[in-house]
């Protein structure tokens, strides 16, 4: 997580189920030096996300099972909430779970994983959980809105627990996002027609061109340890005026 820069691609998710790559927008956090308690979660195959206590994991519940009620002379192994949630389709999965903050994850719950070797989305139970003290946050926003950490599907926000409300709370910086993008890529046609360098050459107003692509110049210190993005901070100040205290995390 922390070699990930604004721009690259990341794992994700479209809302059929279907796995996707999508663009890291900005960081809602970055800090190399803070400490915070994190939550491990790990799943049946082995799987292990580490979180923050505050951010969201998709996650389903599973309800008791009435066994008077459909046993029936069906097996019971057909009966038992592995088979039946394990068997969930991906979009059935998303249609079912609700984001959880990861303080309150509990073993049994089941989530989304993600199967390499099968290039595809599979349902497994969380099986063990762990609280310990590290250093570095890292908090990335992607234009799906969430992301696969270590091969597990987890929202890309925070502190909010609804996961639709923070998705619009971010409209704003998608939409920017999208026009900053589409002003580039205008430049870039635009740069054909004009006397440029395009040999890697760093022009005076902070850009530079390789190939036939314009680059912005960022300074790779100006990238780390930023803290909470000021739009998330101010987001998150507004809403607990608004917003009723059960959807938000109490610090």
């Amino acid at each position: 997580m922390s070699e990930l820069s604004v721009g690259d691609k990341v794992l994700t998710i479209t809302s059929t189920g279907e796995p996707v790559y999508s663009d890291v927008l900005l960081f809602l956090d970055q800090n190399r030096t803070e400490t915070l308690e994190f939550f491990s979660l790990r799943s049946s195959s082995g799987t292990v996300i580490n979180m923050t206590p505050s951010h969201l994991l998709y996650t389903i519940r599973p309800m008791p099972l009435d066994f008077d009620e459909h046993v029936n002379g069906i097996p019971s192994a057909l009966l038992s909430k592995d088979f039946l949630y394990g068997n969930l389709t991906t979009a059935e999965f998303l249609i079912m779970a609700e984001v959880t903050f990861a303080k309150d994850v509990q073993t049994g719950d089941y989530i989304l994983a993600f199967n390499e070797d099968k290039s595809a989305f599979t349902v497994e139970k969380i099986v063990a959980m762990d609280a310990y003290m590290s250093e570095g946050v890292y908090a990335p926003l992607t234009e799906m809105g969430t992301i696969v950490v270590d091969n597990m599907l987890a929202s890309s926000y925070a502190v909010i627990e609804n996961q639709e409300l923070a998705h619009i709370a971010f409209g704003p910086v998608r939409f920017a996002h999208n026009l900053r993008s589409g002003v580039s890529h205008l430049w870039t046609r635009l740069s054909r027609f004009v006397n440029m360098d395009f040999n890697g050459t760093t022009t005076n107003n902070g850009f530079a061109s390789v190939g036939n692509e314009v680059r912005k110049i960022v300074d790779p210190k100006k990238t780390h340890d930023q803290g909470v993005y000021w739009y998330a901070s101010l987001l998150y100040s507004s809403t607990r005026h608004v917003l009723p205290s059960r959807l938000l995390y109490q610090f």
